[in-house]
Formats: C-alpha cells, sequence, structure tokens
C-alpha cells in the first residue's frame, strides 16, 4: 500500500509511532479504517513489538481505539466530539494568551507577530499547504508564550485529532483574505496587551471554525 515507508532500526518504537500517526493525521488511514499489527509490520518492515508500543501510544493519545485480537481502528468522530475538540481548543488557547500577557515583552510579542508575518505571507501567495501550516504555527506560538509545559501537551493531543479531523472532512475553508483577517485582531490586541479582546477575537475564531466543520458533518450525515 503507497503511503508508508520502511523505517530504518534507530528508536523503533518512535519511528514507528511517528509513521503510523501521519498516516492518521494526513487522512492516509480514515476514521473508522481498521488497522492490525500484522499489516501495519508488513508495511513499515518492523516486527511486531515496536508496532505493538508504537499503537499503544496513539491510543493513549485518543487517535486510536483497540478491538480484540490485535484489532485497533481509527476513531470517528460525531458532532459531539467536534463541539468538544473546539470548546476545549478555545478554552486551552484563551487560558494561553492570558498567561502569555503576564510575560508581555517586546520579545515575546515579536514572536506572535512573527506568526502572523508568516500567515500573512502564505495567504499572500495563496499557498494551501504553507497558509495551513502557519495558521496552525500561529496558535501554537500563542500556546509556547504561555510558558506552561502541561498546557502545551494538552494542546497538542487536541491538535493532532483536528488535524485529523480536516484531513478527513470535506471542510469549507475560508479564503486566504478572511482567513488572515480572523488571525488579525487577535495579534493587534495582544500587542495593546489588551487580554479582554485578544480572547474575545481567538474564541470566535476558533468556535466558528468548529461550528462550520459540526455543520459540513451533518450536512454529510444527511446525505449518507
Amino acid at each position: 500500500m503507497a503511503g508508508l515507508k520502511k523505517i530504518g532500526r534507530q528508536s523503533l518504537e518512535a519511528q514507528a509511532t511517528t509513521a503510523i500517526e501521519q498516516a492518521i493525521i494526513n487522512g492516509h488511514f480514515k476514521p473508522g479504517s481498521r488497522l492490525t499489527e500484522v499489516t501495519l509490520s508488513e508495511q513499515l518492515g518492523l516486527s511486531r513489538g515496536p508496532i505493538r508500543a508504537a499503537l499503544a501510544k496513539l491510543s493513549t493519545a485518543g487517535l486510536i481505539v483497540q478491538h480484540p485480537y490485535a484489532s485497533w481502528e481509527v476513531i470517528a468522530f460525531s458532532d459531539k466530539d467536534i463541539w468538544e475538540l473546539f470548546t476545549l481548543r478555545a478554552s486551552l488557547e484563551c487560558l494561553a494568551i492570558e498567561l502569555a500577557m503576564q510575560r508581555f515583552s517586546p520579545m515575546v510579542n515579536q514572536r506572535l507577530q512573527g506568526a502572523l508575518e508568516k500567515l500573512a505571507d502564505a495567504c499572500a501567495r495563496d499557498d494551501f499547504a504553507a497558509t495551513s501550516s502557519s495558521d496552525f504555527a500561529f496558535h501554537k506560538t500563542i500556546v509556547e508564550l504561555s510558558d506552561h509545559g502541561l498546557l502545551v501537551e494538552h494542546f497538542e493531543r487536541v491538535e493532532m485529532r483536528i488535524k485529523m479531523l480536516i484531513s478527513s472532512s470535506n471542510l469549507r475553508l475560508p479564503s486566504s483574505a478572511e482567513l488572515l483577517a480572523q488571525h488579525v485582531p487577535i495579534a493587534d490586541a495582544f500587542a495593546r496587551q489588551d487580554i479582554v479582546l485578544s480572547q474575545q477575537a481567538l474564541r470566535a475564531h476558533i468556535l466558528g471554525e468548529g461550528r462550520v466543520l459540526i455543520d459540513d458533518y451533518e450536512k454529510a450525515h444527511l446525505a449518507a
């Protein structure tokens, strides 16, 4: 099967985890797909031990669930799952930007403004892949600026599921201009150290994206 490349012997468990994780997040393995240790072992050229350990890690991360007899399944999403993901993401990022503002300095502000500039550049070039990457990087920057390790850890788990959700859906993406317009108020309010406006803009952007996804999923289910 195309999409998975054989990997070397160094850090086999870690490499297997990364390979399977990326295949899930990128949509190679769709929600509901059945995974087995035997098949993955053949595709990656590894023994079943590292594969089993990798699958256990991905189960803990919430990307797959285990069934009897060495079978695993990529998680599928319900409307409630999407709502939970985006409301949690909004809460995490609003806390992050509050903590980041408590550490405000020209250097801290420049990191967020730099992330916005990269997003603006990608939008100006109308480069879909770069825009998507820069979008996630902007939000990751907010979380990293909180200097809160546990918050970063929880955000990364939510981020993985959202990437997986987006890659497996027909999400109606905003235009480059619309996407940039949703991020500028966040960075501008942060630069002015206005916690209320920055959190309002951040929450509106995240929850708005969640509502679009829920609407798309509801329409897809009605059409099925």
